[in-house]
């Protein structure tokens, strides 16, 4: 693959001028999040559960966000070509994060057949498995931007964030919610867009909030097409 260098268009726009080039832009967006959605799930098992949500989640944000002004015309070598790019650093730091994730849904699955106080217990429980769900959104673009930080730091920065933020963090939260809603009354949805819409909603979120913080660099900053994190 030819090291070239990819510059982020934000105002030039590749369709056509009026609302038939706007329809066309925005069905090109859809049915790329539709094949982004399936490519997460193949990520997501093909890195072991585990291992695999953070670097899928890394690639599908990426080019979700390009799909309305520069999208990829290669869609799949792209997404596994960042894939494998992040795999490494984005497998660190989401490996303990979807662990707690999966503690947390079977523990719900407990908690909810019990009587009396322990039904409380399901507070903290909801309240930490929402917060590595968010902090994980947090840590996906960072690990875009942030170049051997290390999984600490990378953590460490998406939690403080994500507790300083709180009407960032309220709003992914309710993003996530919406769409398990939506899922659950219309399942063919959830088919098409069920992880790649509401990730890419709340990475966006997520990156927006980081770059009015200064954590992340501006958008005059320029990607690597090979290992996709910016580059002076």
């Amino acid at each position: 693959m030819t090291r070239g260098r990819i510059e982020p268009r934000h105002d030039v726009g590749i369709d056509p001028p009026g609302w038939g080039g706007t329809v066309m832009g925005w069905l090109r967006v859809a049915t790329q999040l539709a094949a982004l959605n399936l490519l997460w799930w193949l990520g997501l098992f093909v890195g072991a559960v585990l291992c695999g949500a953070l670097p899928a989640g890394c690639a599908v944000h990426e080019l979700a966000r390009r799909s309305r002004r520069d999208p990829s015309m290669h869609l799949w070598r792209d997404y596994w070509g960042i894939y494998r790019a992040a795999f490494r650093p984005a497998a660190g730091v989401g490996a303990p994060l979807v662990w707690v994730a999966i503690v947390g849904v079977a523990d719900l699955f407990i908690l909810s057949h019990a009587r009396g106080m322990l039904i409380w217990l399901l507070v903290p429980v909801v309240v930490i498995s929402v917060m590595a769900m968010v902090v994980a959104c947090y840590a996906i673009p960072l690990l875009g931007a942030a170049d051997g930080i290390g999984t600490r730091e990378t953590l460490r920065r998406a939690a403080a964030v994500a507790v300083a933020s709180p009407a960032t963090t309220i709003g992914m939260v309710a993003t996530a919610a919406a769409a398990g809603i939506v899922t659950w009354c219309w399942p063919l949805w959830g088919v098409l867009f069920g992880v790649s819409l509401p990730l890419t909603a709340m990475t966006l979120l997520a990156r927006e909030r980081l770059l009015r913080a200064g954590v992340l660099p501006g958008p005059d900053r320029r990607y690597n097409s090979v290992d996709w994190r910016p580059t002076s």
